[in-house]
């Protein structure tokens, strides 16, 4: 048990829809943290599920039940994402030469990045998602380090509330798309993505992961697809060009080799994220510059 747990009971409630699927994040994270070869430690993950199971969170939750077993696809995935954007998120934000580097989750769930990674000196971090996601977040994690929580809604003018709680347009920003533009509708997906660039210097970085028109069509997913449904958070956003995609939102884009990641971290590749699997791969990783 670590020195700052807090008691869950009490807890708000978590938002329906896809406030639950955070927990489920958060239940993957923890999951990986317990394995001896982990790719990274989450020491707030169990906390944040136990809290979600009790605040009347999906029955799967409290028994242990993770994405990569109810959806076999994802077998690995959130694994190798949260590990990929670890390692991207602090070179991006070591490298300016000089003044502060701001990082952007937008988006951000029951993630726990902005506490558990060492930030240089300097480095401001906001972690923008929907008002009672953020308050549950805050209520079970209390006031760990010094990142700046910004409650708002990503299909509204997000960018407002962000400003207004010390987001400097003209300072180099990492943004950190992590599982977020799929559950939004296309147009607001590609506004999101327009609104950012705008926000930031050139050169600003944009790490994502975007889903394939797999994911709406039977196969591999389809138990991932029933269950976002029955959730409340269907899968509205894919695209079969996610470079094209990002170019027409004005960022220059390259697409991550997923299969020479999971062999640099010796894991075998998550199956939605192999084009050898059948009906794969479901899902892109993403690195793009304003």
């Amino acid at each position: 048990m670590h020195d700052d747990d807090r008691p869950d009971t009490g807890a708000p409630a978590l938002p329906p829809g896809v406030a639950l699927t955070a927990a489920a994040m958060a239940q993957e994270r923890a999951a990986e943290s317990r394995r001896p070869d982990r790719l990274f430690d989450d020491p707030w993950a169990d906390r944040l599920v136990a809290a979600a199971a009790k605040a009347g969170g999906a029955p799967w939750l409290a028994e242990g039940v993770t994405l990569g077993q109810l959806v076999p696809a994802l077998d690995g995935y959130v694994a190798l994402r949260t590990r990929w954007l670890d390692d991207r998120i602090r070179a991006e934000a070591g490298e300016p030469a000089a003044g502060a580097v701001q990082v952007v989750l937008l988006g951000a769930g029951l993630d726990t990045r902005a506490f558990r990674l060492p930030w240089p000196g300097g480095t401001s971090v906001f972690l923008l998602d929907q008002p009672g996601v953020v308050a549950f977040a805050r209520y079970v994690l209390g006031e760990l380090g010094s990142a700046t929580w910004v409650p708002a809604d990503l299909t509204g003018r997000w960018e407002r509330e962000l400003t207004a709680a010390g987001f400097r347009p003209a300072t180099p920003t990492v943004w950190v798309l992590e599982g977020v533009l799929m559950y939004l509708l296309p147009e607001q997906a590609a506004q999101l993505t327009e609104r950012l660039a705008r926000l930031s210097p050139p050169g600003s970085p944009v790490l994502a992961d975007l889903a394939l028109p797999g994911v709406h069509t039977g196969g591999p997913f389809s138990e991932g697809r029933r269950n976002l449904d029955d959730n409340g958070s269907p899968t509205r956003f894919s695209t079969a060009d996610p470079i094209g995609w990002f170019n027409r939102r004005g960022l220059h884009a390259h697409a991550v080799d997923a299969v020479k990641l999971a062999a640099r971290h010796g894991r075998t590749p998550p199956p939605a994220l192999d084009d050898r699997s059948p009906g794969c791969p479901l899902f892109q990783f993403m690195e793009a510059w304003t």
